[in-house]
């Protein structure tokens, strides 16, 4: 009888071990699966990136409006392509002088300055200043709060007795502002006439008038100046200035003036940038006439406002708005401002970090570091003006005139030129809603 054979653990069959190709098939897959993961998590976040940037820049439009809305103040938002920045700005009131409890003999009036030989009269409303005796002026102190950097707006009224005429404006516009540093010098014959400030921080800014009736605006050393007679005479006038923006609007009666830089030097094509967006700041006080150059004739109701510290958002880099800075302006109803906006805005956030766009020959450049308006203030047939290094810059046409464009017809072709990229649209209509 034959003997049983006995199995023991050590002779069992285990089981099958795995191969090379086998182990590397697998891990061909897991990278693969991985890497498929990662593309959809990225598309995804930059997806999710490009419409949580789209609704920042759209909260800040709105934030500005409903600023407009609740306190009766302009506002405006700026938004840089170049900087990939969008920024809003309020005007907010930091001083207001209205004579009302005036005193001759103490020379203290109710806003804590200090008047010096300026008379009591009948202003505009209740009383006003008569500063046509030499040296009288007041004094409004070196306050914190006067120390504005990236607007100021001054508002008064004024009547002079010079023998001047009442000069309408040149013609219609969209908007007189003066942009600094822009070739728009005019030319001028002999010594300008002097201008005496009716509201001055001496270095800073300045609101001043000719004895001819000419409005100048001053912001720190750049300056500019409307034709005479365009402050009528014997008659109360609410004149004002505004700077935000880099640029500078003088009014009388409420119309936007025309008006021109007073000195061609500051003009040239090397012209420092850097001060034209901000004011200077100086130890001077701010006077309602002054010491040195009385006003001919009487101040009544001067405010002065300037621009609150601004609500910011920067976009990242795989994103771009597509065309020229833009400078959006609400009225105190909070509707787009008229005197800036004869429709309403519409801008594109794209996906991609730049806009490509076809290189044909050509002396002309489009500088996206500026606004549409800006662009076409500064086209020079004589000498074609190049954007500033490290702008967003193209060639845009191949003739050295100066042609018809209209911004939305150019952006348009921007936007055209995308394909598939994907892309969020942002609207502000005439009434100041955002969508």
């Amino acid at each position: 009888m034959g003997k049983a054979m006995t199995s023991f653990p050590g002779n069992r069959p285990g089981p099958a071990g795995y191969t090379l190709i086998e182990l590397l098939t697998v891990m061909a897959i897991i990278a693969m699966i991985g890497g498929l993961s990662a593309g959809a998590y990225q598309a995804a976040k930059r997806n999710y990136a490009l419409a949580a940037s789209a609704g920042k820049i759209q909260g800040i439009l709105r934030a500005a409006r409903n600023t407009s809305l609740s306190t009766g103040s302009e506002s405006f938002v700026v938004v840089d392509p170049v900087l990939r920045k969008v920024t809003a700005h309020a005007f907010e009131r930091v001083g207001e002088w209205s004579f009302e409890e005036s005193d001759e003999a103490t020379g203290l009036s109710i806003d804590r300055s200090t008047v010096h030989d300026a008379a009591v009269v009948s202003g505009r409303i209740g009383k006003g200043l008569d500063f046509r005796a030499p040296g009288s002026y007041v004094d409004c102190g070196s306050e914190a709060r006067f120390d504005l950097r990236t607007g100021v707006l001054v508002e008064a009224w004024v009547r002079h007795f010079a023998a001047s005429a009442v000069k309408a404006p040149a013609k219609e516009r969209k908007s007189e502002r003066v942009i600094l540093t822009a070739p728009r010098a005019r030319k001028t014959s002999g010594k300008l006439e002097p201008a005496l400030p009716v509201l001055r921080k001496a270095g800073a800014y300045s609101l001043a008038m000719t004895r001819s009736g000419a409005l100048e605006g001053s912001i720190g050393e750049w300056s500019v100046r409307t034709d005479d007679g365009v402050v009528a005479p014997e008659r109360w006038v609410r004149i004002t200035l505004r700077f935000e923006g880099g640029s500078i609007e003088l009014t009388a009666d409420g119309v936007p003036r025309e008006a021109f830089p007073t000195e061609e030097q500051k003009l040239s094509a090397g012209a420092k940038k850097v001060e034209r967006d901000t004011i200077p700041l100086t130890p001077a006080p701010v006077t309602i006439s002054s010491l040195e150059q009385s006003f001919p004739g009487q101040i009544d109701e001067v405010k002065l406002s300037g621009t609150t510290e601004p609500l910011l958002y920067m976009w990242g880099g795989f994103e771009q708005v597509l065309g020229w800075k833009k400078v959006i302006h609400f009225d105190r109803f909070g509707h787009l401002d008229p005197r800036y906006h004869t429709e309403g805005v519409r801008m594109v956030l794209a996906e991609l970090p730049d806009v490509d766009v076809p290189q044909p020959t050509t002396v002309v450049v489009v500088d996206y570091s500026v606004t549409f308006d800006e662009w076409l203030s500064r086209w020079d047939t004589n000498s074609p003006q190049l954007a500033p290094k490290g702008t967003n810059r193209s060639p845009l046409i191949s003739t050295t005139e100066r042609p018809s464009l209209r911004q939305s017809v150019e952006e348009a072709n921007l936007e055209a030129k995308l394909g598939g990229a994907r892309r969020i649209p942002i609207e502000v209509d005439l009434l100041g809603v955002v969508k």
